[in-house]
């Protein structure tokens, strides 16, 4: 949750920065400060979806990531008893 809050508070300044950048006709920001604002605007808003990202899941409510593990251990298991044996 503190994680979210920062990821939150990070993407709100980010925005208030570059919109106050891009509103103020006067400003005298460079186009490498408007591009550095625009990236961290970017970059705050992909770890915060990241983060609120629900993980997928099976039919038996394990993510793809530990069935994938399972996978992995299950293969290399079936071949290092394989070689015991040879």
């Amino acid at each position: 949750m503190i994680i979210w809050t920062v990821q939150v508070s990070q993407l709100g300044a980010a925005a208030q920065k570059y919109q106050s950048a891009t509103q103020n006709a006067s400003s005298n920001l460079s186009v490498p400060e408007l591009q550095s604002n625009c990236n961290m605007f970017v970059a705050s808003a992909r770890q915060l979806a990241k983060a609120l990202e629900v993980p997928l899941v099976n039919d038996l409510g394990y993510t793809k990531r530990y069935v994938r593990c399972l996978q992995v251990g299950h293969f290399f298991y079936s071949h290092q008893f394989g070689i015991m044996t040879s």
